[in-house]
C-alpha cells in the first residue's frame, strides 16, 4: 500500500497498476468488492484538506454498497457484461482507497501545494464511476425499485459532477505562495502574518509540526528519483521549505519546543553583546558548514552554496553529498528564497549582507565567535 501511495505523488496510479483476481465465482467477486469498498464506506474521519472531495467519494461508495448488498442477498447469476463491469469497478475502488489514504498520510503543505492536481484525481475517479454506471446493465439485474432508484440517482450525480476545488484550501495555498513571492522580492512578511498563515490557518501548532512538514516535503523531492516535472516545481517546493524553516525559526526560536500544544509563539532570544546569534542550520552549506553566499538547489532537492557544490562536482563526485543520489549532469537552480532569508537574518543580527562577500564575512565571524565561546567555559 505504501509503495502505491508514492506512485500518485505526481499522477494517480493507472488502472494497470491493479488487477482483479482470476477464477472468482460471481458471489466471490461481489464479496470481494464488498470487503474492499466496505472499508471506504465506513467513513469516519476526513482528511484536513480535500474534505469535500473525500466526503463526496465516500458517499458514492456507500451508495454503491447498497447495490452489492442486494446482489449478494439475491444470489442470482450475473450477466457476463455485469461481471466485466464489476471487475473494472474493483480497480476503481482500489484507486479510491489509495487516494483517500494518500490524503490522510500526506502533510498539510503538500496537499495545499497540489490542491488542484489532487482535486483532479478525485474528478478522474468520478468520471470512471460515471462510465461504470453507464455501461452497467441495470435492466438485467432484477433490481427492486428502491435499489434502482438509488443507483439511478448516483448515475445522475456523477454524470453532472465537476471538479471541486475547495475555495478555502485554495485561498491558503495562494497565501503560502504569496509569502514565497514576498521572500523572493526581499520583502519579509510580518511575524503576525506568518503566525496567521501557518499556525492559525494551517494548524502547525509547534516547532515539531514545522519540522514534520519540512521532512515530508524533502522526502517527496527525494522520492521522485530525479524525474522532476519541471525546474519551476522543484524551485517552488524548495522555496516553500525555506519559508517554513524561516517561519519556524521566527516563531519558535532555534530550540525545539517539545510537547507544546499552545498557539503562543516563542521568539528567539536576543544575542548578548558582542555575540553573533547562530544562524539556522539550513542557512549553512552542508559541505562548508558556513553561511551560504549563493545558495542553489540540486535536482535532489538539497541546497548548497554554489561555490562548494561546484568544487564537489569538479572533484569528480557524481552523487549528492547529503542524499547519495546520482547527479548526472545536474542543473543548479538559484534558491532565491533561502538567499533572501539569509539576507534578512544578517540584517536582523547586524551583519552586512549586500553581497556574497559580506555573507562570507558573516560566516567567518559566526565560526570564529562559536569557537571562542566553546573555548571559554565562562561564556557558556
Amino acid at each position: 500500500m505504501a509503495a502505491a501511495i508514492h506512485n500518485i505523488l505526481r499522477k494517480p496510479p493507472p488502472p494497470s497498476a491493479f488487477f482483479t483476481p482470476a477464477g472468482l465465482s460471481d458471489s466471490s467477486l461481489l464479496e470481494l468488492l464488498l470487503a474492499v469498498a466496505g472499508d471506504i464506506g465506513k467513513g469516519g474521519d476526513l482528511p484536513q484538506y480535500q474534505r469535500r472531495n473525500a466526503r463526496c467519494l465516500i458517499r458514492r461508495i456507500r451508495t454503491f454498497l447498497i447495490l452489492i448488498d442486494f446482489l449478494i442477498e439475491l444470489r442470482q447469476e450475473l450477466p457476463s457484461s455485469a461481471v466485466l463491469c464489476f471487475k473494472e469497478f474493483y480497480i476503481v475502488v482500489h484507486r479510491a482507497r489509495i487516494l483517500l489514504d494518500y490524503c490522510f498520510q500526506s502533510s498539510r503543505l503538500w496537499l495545499l501545494l497540489h490542491n488542484r492536481e489532487i482535486s483532479g484525481f478525485f474528478q478522474d475517479l468520478e468520471r470512471e464511476i460515471s462510465t461504470f454506471l453507464d455501461v452497467l446493465p441495470l435492466n438485467e439485474l432484477r433490481l427492486t425499485a428502491d435499489v434502482r432508484e438509488h443507483i439511478e440517482l448516483l448515475r445522475r450525480q456523477v454524470g453532472s459532477s465537476k471538479m471541486c476545488v475547495d475555495d478555502e484550501d485554495e485561498e491558503v495555498r495562494i497565501k503560502v505562495l504569496f509569502l514565497l513571492e514576498e521572500f523572493g522580492r526581499k520583502r519579509i512578511p510580518d511575524l503576525s502574518d506568518l503566525k496567521s498563515t501557518f499556525i492559525d490557518r494551517i494548524g502547525m501548532m509547534n516547532a515539531g509540526d514545522f519540522e514534520n512538514e519540512i521532512e515530508f516535503l524533502q522526502k517527496q523531492i527525494f522520492n521522485h528519483e530525479g524525474a522532476v516535472d519541471a525546474e519551476a516545481d522543484l524551485a517552488k517546493i524548495s522555496g516553500v521549505i525555506a519559508v517554513v524553516r524561516y517561519s519556524r525559526f521566527s516563531l519558535f526560536g532555534t530550540k525545539e519546543v517539545e510537547g507544546s500544544k499552545k498557539k503562543t509563539t516563542c521568539r528567539p532570544s536576543s544575542p548578548r553583546a558582542g555575540e553573533i546569534s547562530a544562524p539556522p542550520k539550513d542557512f549553512c552549506c552542508p559541505i562548508s558548514l558556513e553561511l551560504m553566499r549563493d545558495p542553489v538547489v540540486l535536482p535532489t532537492g538539497q541546497t548548497y552554496d554554489r561555490q562548494f557544490i561546484n568544487q564537489w562536482i569538479a572533484g569528480g563526485n557524481q552523487t549528492c553529498p547529503n542524499s547519495g543520489q546520482n547527479l548526472g549532469n545536474p542543473t543548479l537552480i538559484p534558491n532565491r528564497a533561502i538567499h533572501s532569508l539569509i539576507s534578512h537574518w544578517c540584517a536582523a543580527n547586524g551583519v552586512p549582507s549586500n553581497s556574497g562577500q559580506n555573507l562570507g564575512i558573516a560566516a567567518t565571524a559566526f565560526t570564529a565567535n562559536k569557537a571562542a565561546i566553546g573555548a571559554n567555559p565562562s561564556t557558556r
